[in-house]
C-alpha cells in the first residue's frame, strides 16, 4: 500500500530524493549483478525482486499529483519505468507482458519524442520492441526492422531538428549532483551507443529476412560507430569484421574484404594483449584463452577464404576475358554495359574498365562511401602480406596460394582433427581447393597434374581416418571430390595421349586406365554408401541425394568409354557397362519424377546414349578398331 505521504503531501522531486532513487538502484543492482548469482533452479531470483521495486516506484509516482513541468517529468519517469519493466518481462521469458509494457510507452510519450528528456526513453523503447520482435522468429521480423527503422528515423530528427543530445534513461534516475562530471558529451556518448544498438539489431534483422546487403551495410556502420566510440569488445569487434569480409567476398569487392580482414586482425591484438595482461595479473582464465584461440583460428579461416575466392574470381575472370564476354559490370554487379561501351570508356582517366586495367577490382561498399567506409587503423603491413587484385599469372597465384596455405594450416592448429573432426574436415577441403585453383594457373600439364595428386593424397588421408558410421555424410563428400579430382588428372592426362600421338608410351596408357578406374571406384564408394546395407539402392533416394547420385551414374557412363584396350571383349564389356549406368538413369527418372527435375540435361544426353550404344557394340563386332 502506497504511504499517504507519498501520494498527496510529496512532490515527484521529493520522492525521487528521499526514496526514489535508492530504490531505483537497488533495483539496478539486482538486475545486474545479483542475477548472475542466482541459483539454477532459481534463475530469475533477482529480476523478479527488481520487478517489484520497479512496480512499487511506478505504481507510487503514478499517485503523486503534479503540475506543469512536474507533470511532464512524472510522465517522463513513469515511461523510464515501464522501459525497465518491459525489458524485465522479456529478460524473463514472458514477452507478451514485456511488449505491453514497452508498447504502453510510446502511445504515452509519443508527442514528446523530440523532447531532451523523452527522447531516449521512446528510442529503447523501439529498440527492445525491435529485439523483442526479432526473438519471435522469421514471422517476427518485418515488425523487428519496422520498430529498429523508426528508432534510426528518431535519431536522424533529433540530430536535425533538436541537435545536441537527450538525457540519457538512467540520468532520470541519478540525483542532481551525483557524477558531477555527467555532461553534454556523455549524453551524446549515451546517444550515439543507443543508434549503435539499432544499426546492430538492424543488422540481425536483415540477415534473418536474407536482405545480405543490407545486413552488410548495417553490420558495417555498427562497427565503425563502435570504433568510433571506443566501446567495443576487441574479440567480437574482430569476429564481426572478419564475418563481414566474407559479403564483400560475394560482390567481388576485394578492397573491402581485405581490409576488413586486417582490421580483424590488428583489433584481434588487442584481445590478445588484454589477455597477456591478465596473465601477468593471474585473472585470465582457460575459458577465455581457448575462445581467442578459436577467434584467431576463425580469421585465418577467413582468410583463407579470402585468398581462394580471389583465385577462384581470377580464374573466371581470364576464361570470361578471353572469349571477349567480360565487362566491369559483371565484377560489380552494376547495369551491364556493352563492350562498346566498356572499350570506349577505357581510353577514359575515370572509371578505368576491366580492359583498360585487368588487375583493378572496384571497391563495391553498397550505400557506404568507400572513404568513410575504412576503419581508421594503420594496416598498411597487414594490407600488404596479399593482393587485392585479380590474378595476373602462375607466379602471383603462386604467392596467393601459399598465403591461404598458411592462413589454413593456421586454423588447422586450433581444429585439431581429434578435437574439431568438421571443422578440420572443412579446412582440408579447402587446401584441396587451393591446390585446384593454383592448377587453373600452371600451363605445364604435367604440374597441373602433380598438384592434383597432392589434393588426392590429402583426400585420401582423411577419408582413410574418418570412420563412415560416425561421419558417413563427410565421407561421402570426400568420396565425391575423390572421384571428381581423379577426373580432373584423366582429362589432362587424355590431352597429353592425344597431343603425343602415335609416340605415347603403354605406361601413359596405363596410367590413363588406372586413373578411369580410380575415379569410377569412388563414384561407386558413393553410391554404395547409398545402399544403407541393401545389396542395391532404394526405390526412391532422399531429396538430397538424387541429383549427386544419378549425376555419379552419369560420369561412370562417361568413364567406362575412357579405357583404352585393344582387346574387342573389353571393349564391348565397358560399352556394356557404360549402357548401363545411362539405363539406370532413365530407369530411376520413370519412376521418381524428381529425377527428371534433378536431371533434366543429362537425362536428355542418357535417352541418346542408350540408342546409339548397341550400335556401337555392333560396329566393334565388325570393325574391332572402332572406338
Amino acid at each position: 500500500m502506497i504511504l499517504q505521504w507519498e501520494t498527496n503531501m510529496a512532490d515527484i522531486r521529493s520522492y525521487m530524493i528521499n526514496k526514489g532513487y535508492e530504490e531505483y538502484k537497488n533495483a539496478k543492482h539486482l538486475s545486474e549483478e545479483e542475477s548472475k548469482k542466482d541459483p539454477e533452479n532459481e534463475p530469475f531470483k533477482s529480476m523478479y525482486k527488481a520487478r517489484e521495486i520497479l512496480c512499487r516506484m511506478r505504481d507510487a509516482i503514478s499517485g503523486i499529483n503534479a503540475e506543469g513541468d512536474d507533470e511532464l517529468l512524472k510522465k517522463f519517469l513513469v515511461a523510464g519505468l515501464d522501459v525497465k519493466i518491459g525489458v524485465n518481462h522479456v529478460e524473463t521469458e514472458e514477452l507478451g507482458v514485456g511488449e505491453e509494457h514497452l508498447s504502453k510507452v510510446l502511445k504515452d510519450i509519443e508527442e514528446f519524442k523530440l523532447n531532451k528528456l523523452a527522447c531516449n526513453i521512446y528510442q529503447e523503447a523501439l529498440n527492445n520492441l525491435g529485439i523483442l520482435w526479432s526473438h519471435r522468429g522469421e514471422f517476427g521480423l518485418d515488425e523487428a526492422v519496422r520498430f529498429l527503422e523508426a528508432s534510426e528515423n528518431l535519431y536522424n530528427d533529433f540530430k536535425h531538428k533538436v541537435g545536441g543530445a537527450p538525457y540519457s534513461l538512467e540520468e532520470l534516475f541519478r540525483p542532481e549532483g551525483e557524477d558531477a562530471d555527467q555532461n553534454e558529451h556523455e549524453r551524446n556518448s549515451n546517444f550515439e551507443n543507443t543508434y549503435t544498438h539499432s544499426t546492430f539489431y538492424l543488422a540481425q534483422a536483415y540477415v534473418g529476412k536474407g536482405d545480405k546487403e543490407l545486413s552488410a551495410k548495417y553490420c558495417h556502420q555498427t562497427l565503425l560507430r563502435q570504433l568510433e566510440s571506443g566501446v567495443y569488445n576487441p574479440l567480437e569487434w574482430a569476429v564481426n569484421a572478419a564475418s563481414l569480409s566474407q559479403y564483400y567476398l560475394t560482390v567481388d569487392d576485394y578492397q573491402m574484404a581485405r581490409h576488413c580482414l586486417a582490421s580483424a586482425s590488428y583489433i584481434l591484438q588487442e584481445a590478445v594483449s588484454k589477455q597477456v595482461d591478465k596473465q601477468e595479473s593471474e585473472l585470465s582464465n582457460d575459458e577465455e584463452k581457448d575462445n581467442i584461440a578459436r577467434r584467431k583460428a576463425d580469421i585465418s579461416r577467413c582468410w583463407g577464404k579470402y585468398g581462394l575466392s580471389l583465385l577462384e574470381s581470377s580464374k573466371e575472370f581470364s576464361i570470361m576475358n578471353l572469349i571477349g564476354h567480360l565487362d566491369r559490370t559483371d565484377l560489380v554487379g552494376l547495369n551491364k554495359k556493352k563492350p562498346a561501351e566498356a572499350n570506349h570508356n577505357a581510353d577514359k582517366d575515370t572509371n578505368p574498365t576491366p580492359e583498360a586495367s585487368s588487375n583493378d577490382i572496384t571497391e563495391n561498399t553498397g550505400n557506404l562511401d568507400k572513404d568513410t567506409a575504412r576503419f581508421k587503423l594503420e594496416l598498411t603491413d597487414i594490407e600488404e602480406k596479399v593482393q587485392a587484385r585479380f590474378i595476373k599469372d602462375f607466379s602471383e597465384a603462386k604467392e596467393v596460394f601459399l598465403f591461404v596455405q598458411k592462413c589454413l594450416n593456421e586454423a588447422k592448429e586450433y581444429y585439431a582433427k581429434d578435437s574439431y573432426c568438421n571443422d578440420y574436415v572443412e579446412v582440408s577441403q579447402d587446401h584441396s581447393k587451393a591446390f585446384k585453383l593454383l592448377a587453373c594457373f600452371e600451363v605445364d600439364q604435367d604440374r597441373q597434374c602433380k598438384m592434383h595428386k597432392r589434393r588426392v593424397d590429402l583426400l585420401t588421408k582423411l577419408l582413410e581416418e574418418l570412420n563412415p558410421q560416425h561421419y558417413l555424410y563427410v565421407c561421402r563428400q570426400l568420396m565425391y571430390e575423390l572421384a571428381d579430382t581423379y577426373t580432373m588428372m584423366l582429362d589432362i592426362k587424355m590431352n597429353m595421349h592425344q597431343e603425343a600421338g602415335q609416340s605415347s608410351t603403354r605406361h601413359a596408357i596405363k596410367k590413363i586406365n588406372l586413373l578411369v578406374s580410380q575415379s569410377i571406384k569412388h563414384y561407386m564408394d558413393y553410391i554404395n554408401s547409398l545402399k544403407n546395407g541393401q545389396p542395391t539402392l532404394p526405390t526412391e533416394l532422399e531429396e538430397s541425394d538424387i541429383r549427386p547420385a544419378l549425376v555419379a551414374y552419369f560420369c561412370m557412363g562417361n568413364l567406362y568409354s575412357k579405357f583404352i584396350c585393344p582387346d574387342t571383349e573389353l571393349k564391348i564389356q565397358n560399352v556394356r557397362k557404360s549402357l548401363e549406368c545411362f539405363q539406370f538413369i532413365s530407369d530411376y527418372c520413370k519412376t521418381d519424377p524428381r529425377g527428371q527435375a534433378a536431371v533434366a540435361n543429362e537425362l536428355h544426353i542418357c535417352e541418346e546414349m542408350i540408342e546409339l550404344l548397341p550400335k556401337k557394340i555392333e560396329q566393334i563386332r565388325i570393325d574391332p578398331n572402332f572406338g
